[in-house]
């Protein structure tokens, strides 16, 4: 393994191809806020655990977490109630469709296969809505600040945004989950996911949240660290997720804010930020990112012998 990091002009000279292959991609058109995005944006921070950094790029353009933020809420639940109570309310299993798929849903019986995929999010989000009320943002952003020194904070624009038009998805997924016994409160299950989907920060905020996954040494047990690292090598990318651990091989989340989040446990972690998307919803310039970093950094193999 490499444990230096890239020089400032190896970095540019990435970003440059990056926002070449961005053009490949997509805004998202379902967010008016995301689809007004500037498709040029293109950033990215590594940091490792022993402390040594390198950002470049828009590294402080603030995009929302959307998605990144689901591994943090698993790690809360884990912190708060027990690897028990969390069996109890979602698997751990790779889903067969996308994120927001009601048909996967229906298949397991209303059993949310795994927390990256919305089921899954949705039915978390709502036991912190019940803990917390409306304050689930403020205190969660609390939480995960003090845990990581980000500084992270609910985009209210971005939430009005996201609110402005239904999502049918999401609603039918909650009705389905009420149907179920999984939630008890649809209308404060989508309020609380809405919320904690539109926490915001730049790629240096994202880096410092993956840090704590990275460190042996740190602050989250190794039985917590494992199952998030785990969850999210196997299921971070959603269909996607199988052939990136084959390809680069370390634990990853993506979110359609545009954000990336990589952990290289004893490295440390790799955020990257572009918003034009793939099919999957995923940064295409982000994704060519953290492959062009793995192939000069030799990271490869870490997380298997971890």
């Amino acid at each position: 393994m490499n444990s230096c990091l890239p020089t400032p002009d190896q970095l540019q000279s990435l970003l440059t191809q990056a926002k070449l292959q961005g053009h490949l991609g997509q805004l998202p058109a379902h967010i008016p806020l995301l689809s007004v995005a500037q498709p040029h944006w293109c950033a990215l921070s590594l940091h490792q655990v022993t402390g040594q950094g390198i950002s470049a790029g828009d590294d402080q353009q603030i995009f929302p977490l959307m998605s990144i933020v689901k591994p943090f809420v698993v790690l809360f639940c884990l912190q708060q109630w027990g690897g028990d109570w969390l069996q109890q309310r979602v698997g751990m299993e790779p889903s067969d469709y996308s994120f927001a798929a009601i048909a996967q849903l229906k298949i397991d019986h209303g059993w949310p296969r795994n927390p990256m995929i919305n089921s899954g999010a949705l039915t978390l989000a709502g036991h912190l809505g019940e803990w917390w009320g409306t304050s689930v943002s403020d205190r969660f952003c609390h939480w995960l600040n003090q845990l990581t020194g980000a500084q992270i904070y609910l985009d209210t624009k971005m939430l009005a945004s996201v609110t402005s038009l239904p999502n049918q998805q999401n609603r039918e997924l909650v009705n389905l989950l009420w149907e179920w016994g999984r939630v008890r409160n649809k209308e404060l299950t989508l309020n609380s996911y809405n919320q904690l989907c539109c926490l915001s920060g730049t790629v240096i905020d994202l880096v410092r949240l993956g840090l704590p996954l990275a460190d042996a040494n740190g602050i989250i047990p190794s039985d917590q660290r494992h199952v998030i690292n785990t969850i999210l090598a196997t299921c971070g990318l959603y269909q996607y997720s199988k052939q990136f651990a084959h390809e680069v091989g370390i634990p990853a989340k993506s979110g359609i804010g545009g954000g990336i989040l990589a952990v290289v446990p004893g490295w440390g972690a790799m955020a990257t930020y572009s918003p034009p998307l793939d099919a999957n919803g995923t940064s295409v310039a982000g994704l060519f990112l953290i492959q062009q970093i793995e192939n000069l950094l030799n990271w490869r193999g870490l997380f298997s012998n971890s």
